[in-house]
C-alpha cells in the first residue's frame, strides 16, 4: 500500500478524475480478490494480495479528495471525521468477521465478504460522480 500511495501521489489531477479512479481501482481489486478466492496456487494468491494493496491505496486519500470538492471548506473537518469514522469501523469489524467465517472453514473462501464490499465501494464510485456540487447549493447558485 505504501507503494501505490507513493505512485498516486505522482498523478496530477488525482481529484478531478477522482470518481474513475475510484472505480477502475475497486474493478481491479475485484478480480483480484476473486484470483485470491478462485486459486490454489500460492503465487497467484501472492500476486493478487500484493496487487489488491497497490490499487486500494490510493482510494482513500482518492475519496476524500472528491469529497472535499464537493463541499465548502469550512465542512471539511467533519467531513475527515465521518470517512474516517467509517474507514475505521470497517477496519476493526471486517477482519474479526473474516476470522469468524473462516471457523470450519478457510480463509480464502472468507474473502466473500472483502468481494462483497469491493463490489459495493464499486457501485458506489458509479454514483459519486452523479453527485451534484453542493458548494453552488450552499452559494445559493
Amino acid at each position: 500500500m505504501m507503494l501505490g500511495r507513493f505512485i498516486s501521489s505522482g498523478i496530477k489531477n488525482l481529484t478531478a478524475m477522482g470518481v474513475k479512479v475510484i472505480a477502475a481501482m475497486a474493478a481491479v481489486a475485484i478480480l483480484a480478490i476473486l484470483s485470491m478466492i478462485l486459486t490454489q496456487n500460492a503465487a497467484i494468491a501472492t500476486v493478487a494480495v500484493i496487487l489488491t494493496g497497490l490499487v486500494f491505496a490510493p482510494v482513500i486519500p482518492t475519496i476524500i479528495g472528491v469529497t472535499f470538492a464537493k463541499f465548502e471548506p469550512g465542512l471539511y473537518g467533519s467531513i475527515f471525521g465521518i470517512v474516517f469514522a467509517v474507514g475505521l469501523l470497517g477496519a476493526t469489524t471486517v477482519p474479526p468477521v473474516i476470522g469468524a467465517l473462516a471457523t470450519g472453514a478457510t480463509v480464502q473462501q472468507s474473502l466473500m465478504i472483502v468481494l462483497a464490499m469491493a463490489v459495493v465501494l464499486f457501485l458506489i464510485s458509479l454514483f459519486m460522480g452523479k453527485v451534484g456540487n453542493s458548494k453552488s447549493a450552499v452559494a445559493g447558485k
